[in-house]
């Protein structure tokens, strides 16, 4: 058996450096990808002794429901970008993330996996908002933006932002998960705006590169926000 100092207070095997810290995020988890194969690569004790896990399941751009959340990616305006035609034109000002929604102590929350918190799930915008003592407003408004079509960039840029992107899958699904093999011409943006726990107002831009994509994530949100309880998606996201 593997003794006991060994295991966390989850009963699992204790593990250190930036791969058990990638591997431990909370919607990863729940894809089976901690704590089975994601280990594997710095815990041959964990190996021995641990059955191999199924693939799991690799998120598109199109939101998809796995063990009570939803997943997939969206391209977000980076934090400080000023709401522009011009600003959303530009591909720079933007980066593709996998997105979460899922239920937290907070209320029913979207996040994103975060590159630098080492895989940690970052908030984004709270669909349903709760405090200890009473409901919080969370999103108070969803907008479908006009589309915004990308300025070119040169060879070296995109070679770079390509580059990042894959990076970004692969450190999260392996190879199998390189979906991305061009930088998109159009995104098709939407804006969230939300009110948090301090009463403050916040706004969320997040976009998808096909319009039928855009359109199921609105329909996914939408009935989200205005359902009771955790998490029971409509029959169909699209239209």
């Amino acid at each position: 058996g593997v003794s006991a100092h060994l295991l966390d207070s989850d009963g699992q095997l204790r593990t250190w450096g930036r791969c058990w810290r990638k591997f431990s995020s909370r919607s990863l988890r729940s894809l089976g990808t901690c704590c089975t194969w994601g280990c594997q690569l710095c815990c041959p004790v964990f190996f021995m002794t641990q059955p191999r896990a199924a693939t799991p399941p690799v998120p598109g751009e199109r939101p998809m429901k796995s063990r009570g959340q939803v997943l997939g990616y969206l391209w977000k305006l980076c934090a400080g970008v000023d709401l522009t035609p011009a600003n959303l034109s530009k591909i720079q000002n933007w980066r593709r993330r996998l997105f979460v929604i899922e239920e937290v102590d907070r209320g029913l929350a979207m996040q994103y996996v975060s590159e630098k918190s080492d895989g940690s799930n970052v908030l984004a915008s709270l669909i349903r908002g709760r405090t200890r003592k009473r409901a919080t407003t969370g999103l108070s408004d969803l907008e479908e933006l006009p589309a915004a079509l990308l300025e070119p960039v040169n060879p070296d840029t995109r070679y770079s932002m390509l580059n990042s992107l894959k990076q970004y899958e692969i450190a999260f699904f392996g190879t199998a998960a390189m979906q991305l093999t061009a930088l998109p011409e159009q995104l098709f943006p939407m804006s969230l705006k939300w009110t948090d726990a301090s009463g403050s107002a916040q706004r969320l831009v997040i976009a998808t590169s096909q319009e039928s994509d855009r359109q199921a994530w609105l329909v996914c949100i939408r009935n989200l926000w205005l359902q009771d309880g955790p998490l029971r998606s409509p029959v169909s996201w699209s239209r």
